[in-house]
């Protein structure tokens, strides 16, 4: 059998990519704070040396046109990266969020709160104020209920609706180079319950849906795959280079999934968050895959881009998928970005990025991917150390015994300790 066939297998694999950081949550309840940045008492949190998160960014020209944008979120992930880049092209940029996380984000800008699950309140008046947006670009949808708050609200005040939807939304991955009409998965499980992370697909397409009738003709839909780059919490990506970046003494020998000839995709964060802005600069509406790199790469090209970023030079072991298999090594989770060539999933790194190249999406190269990363890497780890602290020293004080996952090792990918039993294992059967 194939090792990526079996329903377990694929339910968590639906699961990983509905969102790292929601598994960890549900996970472990602590460990939902430890993803968040503190808020104002914390203010260093996210703050890294400059140049660190976009080297690039001090060279972006303004636009023709200076915008009025809204952002609903803008301080978790993407959002960020998105408002960072609006305002280096000159525009004008709103926030609405419920004030909690990352408070301490842009505290120059103006800010309505509120709670797009109940209240929007704080748009509703703007709105009836007489404010108007270009764009709203909207990060942080997940139902539709949601959308029937946010669009209601915004139908007749904004030119275009951005949302961020997901690559989960289609209804299968087997089919190679498949592009943005390929079809939907709008089939809710377990009842359509919110907290089941299979509904996270089907939800996504349908909020794509529901914006849709609510603002015709003007909403955009980026359905990104996996996202990488500096500020990531969930570290599917980051795995890569940090393994890399520690490949030294006992660690110097790096397990990899055969064939090094498969191709992968994702997309930096930073390209997202730009293709984001240019769509609505452009007033490109419709369906864009939000996939990278748009030029093809394998993974053995991003991990020689990850071992060439870090600048060490350990043995790169190819181990076939049937093996991995046979170790417990689960594709995505234990190795992130990896999904085996045939099976279900075969499709899943090689959908079309042809139309989201021609509508503006510009990728950088792997390795200033890889860099980046290993830059804003140690401070994280500095951050994740000193709120894990924080978090059990308060649990303490409440009386309460808990334990939290050792906040240096990275929430996705193998580590020291499995690792090395699966190369004593390979070695073995060499042997």
């Amino acid at each position: 059998m194939h090792p990526f066939t079996t329903d377990s297998t694929r339910r968590q694999f639906l699961l990983t990519t509905a969102g790292a950081a929601a598994g960890l949550a549900l996970a472990h309840p602590l460990l939902a704070s430890a993803l968040r940045t503190p808020d104002g008492q914390d203010p260093d949190a996210w703050r890294t040396p400059p140049g660190t998160i976009d080297p690039t960014l001090d060279q972006v020209k303004p636009a023709a046109k200076k915008l009025k944008l809204l952002v609903l979120g803008g301080t978790a992930f993407l959002g960020p990266h998105a408002v960072e880049y609006a305002l280096a092209r000159g525009h004008e940029v709103t926030l609405f969020n419920r004030g909690k996380t990352n408070p301490h984000l842009f505290p120059k800008l103006e800010k309505l709160r509120g709670d797009r699950n109940d209240n929007v309140k704080a748009i509703e008046d703007a709105v009836s104020a007489g404010r108007r947006w270009d764009g709203v670009i909207d990060t942080s949808g997940y139902f539709p209920r949601q959308m029937d708050l946010s669009c209601g609200a915004l139908k007749g005040a904004a030119e275009q609706y951005l949302f961020v939807a997901s690559i989960n939304v289609y209804k299968s991955d087997v089919v190679a180079g498949e592009d943005e009409t390929g079809e939907l998965n709008l089939e809710l499980v377990n009842g359509g319950e919110e907290k089941d992370l299979r509904n996270y697909g089907p939800y996504k397409a349908l909020c794509e849906r529901r914006a849709e009738e609510i603002m015709p003709g003007k909403v955009t839909c980026v359905r990104p795959a996996l996202i990488s780059g500096p500020r990531d919490p969930s570290d599917r990506f980051s795995y890569w280079p940090v393994r890399f970046m520690n490949a030294k003494g006992d660690r110097a020998r790096v397990v990899a999934p055969a064939p090094a000839d498969q191709p992968v995709q994702y997309i930096d964060v930073r390209d997202l968050a730009r293709f984001v802005v240019t769509l609505i600069e452009n007033k490109s509406t419709g369906a864009f895959n939000g996939i990278g790199p748009v030029s093809p790469i394998t993974m053995g090209e991003l991990l020689a881009a990850c071992q060439a970023a870090a600048g060490t030079t350990p043995e790169v072991v190819w181990m076939e998928p049937e093996f991995l298999a046979q170790q417990g090594v689960a594709p995505w989770s234990d190795l992130p970005v990896w999904v085996p060539a045939e099976g279900p999933y075969k499709g899943i790194h090689r959908r079309s990025t042809a139309k989201s190249a021609a509508a503006g999406l510009v990728t950088r190269p792997a390795i200033d991917t890889a860099r980046d990363t290993m830059r804003w890497w140690p401070g994280e780890i500095e951050r994740r150390v000193r709120r894990t602290e924080e978090l059990l020293e308060q649990a303490k004080k409440d009386g309460k015994d808990t334990k939290m996952p050792d906040p240096r090792i990275a929430r996705a990918g193998l580590n020291a300790e499995r690792e090395a039993k699966v190369l004593k294992a390979w070695d073995e059967r060499k042997g």
